[in-house]
Order: C-alpha cells, then sequence, then structure tokens
C-alpha cells in the first residue's frame, strides 16, 4: 500500500465533485509528488468519473475516502501542503473554499487556483497558481521549502483570525459600534 513519508505529499481534502480541475490534480501527480486524497466521491458525469478513476487508482495517488472528522487533524499534521485545485466557474468564484482555511489551521501551506476568496483573504501564506503545469510547479516549490515552527504558528493564527468565532466577534463590534 503507498504511504509517503510524512511531510512529502500533497493532499486534498473534500467532496471529489465536479467543482475540483481534475487536470491540476493529474499534473501534480505525473510530476511525481506524491498525493493523498482524502474525501468521498460525487462525481456523476462519465467523462470526470473516468479521468477520477484514472488518477485515484494511479501510482503514487493514496485515496483514503471519507475519514471522520476527529482523524483529519493527525492526517493533516503529517503533510506537507493542501490543495485547493478548483475549476474556474461562476461558482467557483463566488465561493469561498474553508479547506483552504482548514490546510491554514492544520499549519500546512497551501496551493489553490486563482479564486477571489483566495485574492480576498491576501497572504503570503497561500500559493496561488493558473493552469496544471503552474500548480503542479507551485506545489513542489512549496515541498521543497523547509518549514519550521514559526510558519506552522503563522498559518495558525492567520486561520484562526478567519474562524467563525472571530468573524462573530467582529460582526458583535460593528454592531455595537453602531449601536
Amino acid at each position: 500500500d503507498f504511504r509517503p513519508e510524512p511531510g512529502e505529499q500533497a493532499v486534498l481534502v473534500g467532496q471529489l465533485n465536479d467543482r475540483l480541475d481534475l487536470e491540476l490534480l493529474e499534473a501534480v501527480r505525473r510530476d511525481g509528488i506524491p498525493l493523498v486524497v482524502i474525501g468521498p466521491r460525487s462525481l456523476t458525469g462519465p467523462g470526470e468519473t473516468t479521468l477520477l478513476d484514472e488518477l485515484l487508482s494511479s501510482p503514487g495517488v493514496d485515496w483514503r475516502g471519507a475519514l471522520p472528522a476527529s482523524l483529519l487533524p493527525e492526517a493533516l499534521a503529517k503533510m506537507g501542503v493542501g490543495l485547493t485545485p478548483y475549476t474556474d466557474t461562476a461558482f467557483n468564484r463566488a465561493s469561498f473554499p474553508l479547506k483552504t482555511l482548514e490546510y491554514l489551521a492544520a499549519g500546512i501551506p497551501v496551493v489553490s487556483s486563482d479564486l477571489p476568496s483566495v485574492r480576498w483573504l491576501d497572504t503570503d501564506l497561500i500559493e496561488v497558481a493558473t493552469g496544471p503545469a503552474e500548480f503542479a510547479q507551485r506545489v513542489a516549490e512549496v515541498l521543497s521549502r523547509p518549514s519550521t515552527a514559526q510558519d506552522r504558528a503563522r498559518r495558525m493564527a492567520f486561520a484562526r483570525a478567519h474562524s467563525w468565532q472571530a468573524r462573530a466577534e467582529q460582526l458583535m463590534r460593528l454592531v455595537s459600534e453602531r449601536a
């Protein structure tokens, strides 16, 4: 069974559905970067299903299916980089992939598709890429850099600043200022 060394692999967590850009993931795999995929499948189109089948059964890909939420922190702590590989669609441009903040909350760096939500976060903690070649290149670059305890703490602090609790406190401050 394929099990890459901790910290040397990329991870995708979430629903395996039509929001994902499978070409980005295939580029990562094709470049020899170990890929761990955690999440249930929900693709329905025959073309996408075939591409996903091929990806998940490829050497260098470890598909773990759905994991209980309680096991995700331990799994993410062993990863080198989290991936947010979304297609360029109106729906994805209008969405806010929480997985990006979840990766940061786990202390791991992120490579993401170029999404307005990622640009809005405005941080150097997320590498933004367009196209399969650039996406795979960014993943390789992130994995080649050492990640220090200070880096992990900075990512986690950034995620905490965008938690539901932090947002609720911000909203309450705004309401009380206007009252």
